[in-house]
């Protein structure tokens, strides 16, 4: 009877767990949290080709001389709720001063991002944006 009783216990545990893996948990969106790779990233409008072209029109003249190469650096930044840029960081620097700051006060100015989303839930999401800094355009 003991063993009767053990395996109905232990069928009714295995049943629940399975059918409970296929409800899956949505988060919290309540409280403001930083989503690194969200359902649905964060949207440019015009797209990728957009972004190029607006990291493009960065103004780096006054930061060129003789001793300086092409570099490379990382901005990450957060696309929040509204599809504000916020929190722009220099995640690699490129070595020189004003290219990074420079580059990293145009992104601050960058227009609005379509926001990312979790669940069909508009959240907040980290951004890494890799820059080529060319002499030649």
């Amino acid at each position: 009877m003991r063993n009767l009783l053990f395996v109905l216990c232990l069928l009714l545990f295995i049943s629940s767990s399975v059918v409970g893996q296929d409800n899956p948990v949505e988060p919290d969106t309540s409280k403001e949290v930083i989503f690194v790779n969200p359902d649905t990233p964060p949207h440019y409008p015009g797209g990728d080709k957009a972004v190029i072209e607006y990291m493009k029109s960065v103004n780096i003249a006054g930061c060129i001389d003789s001793s300086h190469t092409p570099s490379s650096l990382f901005l990450s930044f957060v696309v929040d709720t509204v599809g504000n840029v916020t929190l722009v960081e220099i995640a690699k620097s490129s070595g020189v001063r004003c290219f990074d700051l420079a580059y990293l006060n145009h992104l601050r100015n960058m227009p609005r991002w379509t926001p990312g989303k979790w669940y069909d839930k508009i959240v907040s999401t980290k951004m890494v944006l890799p820059v080529r800094v060319r002499f030649d355009d």
